[in-house]
């Protein structure tokens, strides 16, 4: 048996790292703030250049390969903020969405909700506030990707998650939207899991599963097959008779680790989750273990696979915590 298929039995028991280019970029967003406070003669010019830039490429290149989390976790707020100060001069431009959206739905999640979650017991407070902090970046995020999907397929936001409606929104996007159908699914259902309780969040869920779907049969291996991270959590915690059950996480996990041919940490993780709702502490170390053994050294998913890594290690440091009989 190969080490992926063994690896993907388990649940039956961001591109390029930043060099020239990305300073020759960052140079160019500097040059264009700066040409921004000399004047209002220069104000529309700096502004659409500055949009263009970021729209046209994103910070996959910038983001997804660093090394060091925390540079990132520093440097996202100061991002966010400007992507907002852009879309208040720019806001008919759906790749600037595109791009605010997707960035506060990354900053909610690893930098946010996860250190929440590592909190101690003796900090419910601040656990709770934090995580109703990543609640709201999430929204914030899925709010930016939904005005962007309106642009660019105008009525989409109006037929958004609602079971009369909603299969005319999916008909009238394409796989050029799928980029914007990801992380508004992403949003949704992080959300949902910052507050299980929050009924219209559980209402949309289905939909936000329908995206990923959606997302999956235009190209099963995007970015690594991601998408199918997200229905392993999202079918595990559904009941069979709503549609979900391992046997739909299970599918989904071993899709995942094929489609990025066993080089992302975010299956592993995904199916850990599972393991501590199901109590398999064994099944729980064997995954940990398998997503510590991946190498960083695929750029487009260097910064996911440390965030997951040290995880990984708080994780197993604490399961006594996690698991009722060890």
């Amino acid at each position: 048996m190969t080490a992926p298929a063994a690896r993907a039995s388990h649940a039956h028991a961001m591109t390029r790292r930043p060099g020239r280019r990305s300073a020759v970029r960052l140079l160019c967003v500097l040059g264009c703030i700066a040409a921004m406070l000399a004047g209002c003669s220069l104000d529309r010019l700096a502004t659409r250049t500055v949009t263009d830039l970021v729209s046209a490429t994103g910070d996959d290149d910038v983001f997804a390969s660093e090394q060091d989390p925390r540079l990132v976790g520093d440097a996202l707020p100061f991002a966010l903020k400007l992507y907002e100060i852009l879309l208040t001069r720019a806001r008919d431009d759906p790749g600037l969405h595109l791009a605010t959206g997707r960035s506060f739905v990354a900053y909610a999640n690893a930098f946010v909700q996860r250190p929440a979650e590592q909190m101690a017991v003796t900090e419910i407070d601040q656990r709770i506030s934090e995580l109703q902090r990543a609640k709201l970046h999430y929204l914030r995020g899925r709010d930016y990707l939904l005005a962007g999907l309106d642009l660019r397929h105008p009525g989409f936001g109006a037929l958004f998650a609602s079971p009369d409606t909603m299969d005319r929104a999916l008909a009238m996007v394409d796989a050029s939207s799928i980029d914007f159908m990801y992380w508004t699914a992403a949003a949704c259902l992080g959300a949902l899991s910052t507050d299980p309780f929050d009924m219209e969040l559980l209402i949309t869920a289905p939909y936000a599963a329908q995206m990923l779907h959606t997302v999956i049969g235009w190209d099963e291996g995007y970015q690594g097959g991601a998408a199918h991270d997200i229905l392993i959590r999202y079918y595990a915690g559904t009941a069979t008779a709503l549609g979900g059950g391992m046997e739909l996480a299970a599918e989904h996990f071993a899709r995942a680790v094929a489609a990025s041919g066993d080089k992302r940490t975010g299956p592993y993780l995904a199916m850990a989750g599972v393991a501590i709702n199901q109590q398999d502490a064994e099944a729980f170390r064997s995954l940990l273990d398998d997503a510590l053994a991946i190498e960083l050294d695929v750029a487009q998913y260097r910064l996911q696979n440390t965030l997951d890594q040290q995880y990984a290690v708080w994780l197993l440091e604490h399961m006594e915590d996690l698991f009722v009989e060890l």
